[in-house]
């Protein structure tokens, strides 16, 4: 060797050309000790299966839910909706929320919950009518159920949708 530097530089290079190599670079399949990647490859495939299917099922109960606004023309929306929620709050994909400014109550359900609580908000209001008196400017002001005949009436509904439950 004429050229004092050559050795270090070799040196280094060979130092370099060592340290550089990552795993796969030098031959091996995988490095041991972690999955290859067709393993891994396979486990993020079957994840990917379960969430797409979770997707799809979500997006049918989305699709099979609909959302309706049923008009109060006597019943206090806030009431009628509390009554639903006591009702129905155990059924999974309802949801009621009071509307006082529409005068009416959005309900979020499928197709034959939401016929029953549109029955059961069809009847709250026939009962609000009952208790408006002469004097009683529903058009104004809803009316409010007395607590004993509103409890009545939700007793009534729960046992109907029990009922309707055990034909199922």
């Amino acid at each position: 060797m004429d050229n004092p530097t050559a050795f270090p530089a070799i040196l280094v290079f060979g130092v370099l050309l060592v340290a550089g190599t990552s795993s796969g670079q030098d031959g091996t399949r995988h490095p041991p000790g972690k999955a290859a990647p067709e393993e891994r490859v396979r486990e993020l495939e079957r994840q990917v299966s379960s969430l797409q299917a979770e997707v799809r099922r979500l997006r049918q109960e989305l699709d099979a839910a609909s959302v309706r606004v049923a008009v109060l023309k006597n019943a206090d929306p806030a009431q009628a909706a509390d009554l639903v929620r006591g009702v129905y709050g155990d059924e999974p994909g309802v949801a009621v929320e009071a509307l006082p400014r529409l005068r009416g109550v959005a309900v979020r359900a499928d197709a034959n919950a939401a016929r029953e609580i549109g029955e059961l908000l069809g009847s709250l209001d026939r009962l609000a009518a009952g208790y408006g008196g002469p004097f009683a400017f529903p058009a104004f002001a809803p009316v409010r159920i007395p607590e004993e005949a509103l409890l009545a009436a939700g007793l009534r509904a729960a046992k109907a949708r029990s009922k309707s439950r055990d034909k199922k």
